[in-house]
């Protein structure tokens, strides 16, 4: 069974494969939250007590904490049953996968409610390509708009594979 790692090689393009997943009922929240778990175990050194508050000691360790979630995540397996619900992607920072992400990653740190919270606009969740979109054989619509930025060159290549592909916000 691949993994989503293998198939979407960006983290970006990962979590809004995710995001689509999710509302087809593909995948769901209980499946992520236990590789959650086992990705933040390692960043408790990043900790620290003020005020009686469990806080990241500085944004630099935010980003390696939610970089290492990344990397966990796309150690899920998928089916090509789950891949083929996937009909529309669409980022927006304010997805559901964002809040899993940044908010169980908290959770299971003990930290301080929103010392994760980026909105869902922090650089590692760039989308900077498409490759192994071909694996979503149903996937009618990718809409950038809200979210899918990229601050360099990204390769659109792969889109150019998918016949019908209604994409927005490039």
């Amino acid at each position: 069974m691949p993994k989503l790692n293998d198939l979407f090689p960006c983290a970006g393009f990962q979590l809004g494969v995710l995001e689509a997943l999710m509302t087809a009922g593909a995948v769901n929240k209980e499946q992520l939250n236990p590789l959650i778990q086992t990705a933040v175990a390692p960043f408790e050194k990043f900790i620290a007590e003020e005020e009686g508050d469990r806080v990241v000691e500085d944004q630099d360790n935010v980003e390696a904490i939610l970089r290492g979630v990344l990397a966990t995540l796309g150690t899920l397996d998928l089916t090509a049953e789950q891949l083929a619900q996937v009909e529309a992607i669409h980022f927006d920072g304010g997805n559901e996968i964002y809040i899993i992400v940044e908010g169980e990653s908290e959770s299971a740190l003990q930290l301080f409610d929103g010392e994760l919270d980026t909105g869902g606009e922090s650089s590692i969740y760039q989308v900077t390509n498409f490759t192994g979109i071909e694996a979503l054989p149903n996937l009618k619509t990718l809409d950038l708009d809200g979210h899918g930025y990229c601050e360099t060159e990204r390769d659109n290549a792969p889109l150019e594979k998918i016949v019908g592909l209604t994409v927005t916000g490039l």
